[in-house]
């Protein structure tokens, strides 16, 4: 797993606008992003933040850090990455490959 720094560069890097984080990981960006280690998300819009509660702490932090712009949505599902792990948009050309 990477630390928060290379998470944000990654998400920079290759324009991440929508992110699904496990709570513990997103506070740790959250607080990066507050110390100023992390300054950039780039494109990122929003954060879906699920598998444990929120912490209050890092909800603040998220909007010290200026974040606030990015929409933070706290999910939670009976399961965690077993309802849908991965998404694909059928197309009639993927039936000629």
């Amino acid at each position: 797993m990477w630390d928060a720094g290379r998470l944000a560069a990654e998400i920079l890097q290759h324009g991440v606008t929508v992110a699904d984080l496990p709570a513990a990981y997103w506070y740790l960006l959250a607080r990066e992003c507050a110390s100023g280690v992390v300054s950039n998300l780039g494109d990122l819009r929003q954060v879906h933040v699920g598998g444990e509660a929120m912490s209050v702490e890092g909800l603040r932090l998220w909007h010290q850090a200026g974040l606030s712009h990015v929409r933070l949505l706290n999910t939670y599902g009976p399961t965690e990455a077993t309802v849908v792990s991965s998404v694909h948009e059928c197309r009639l050309s993927d039936a000629s490959e």
